[in-house]
């Protein structure tokens, strides 16, 4: 069974998303951008992992 994660990302923390290949949430929660703490977190997938996308656009008010 594949799995597949999505990450919105923000300035100081990203929202987790991972789906299996129906569609169906196997895990969300919001994570903040500290490398060992993404790794631990996504350790328990990685052999299942199949892809990975990543949102991050720039908004700046003026």
């Amino acid at each position: 069974m594949g799995l597949y994660c999505g990450i919105d990302l923000h300035g100081n923390n990203g929202y987790y998303g991972i789906v299996d290949a129906q569609g169906r949430r196997v895990y969300k929660k919001r994570l903040p951008n500290e490398l060992a703490v993404v790794l631990e977190t996504l350790a328990p997938f990685k052999e299942e992992l199949e892809g990975l996308a990543v949102e991050s656009t720039y908004n700046s008010e003026s």
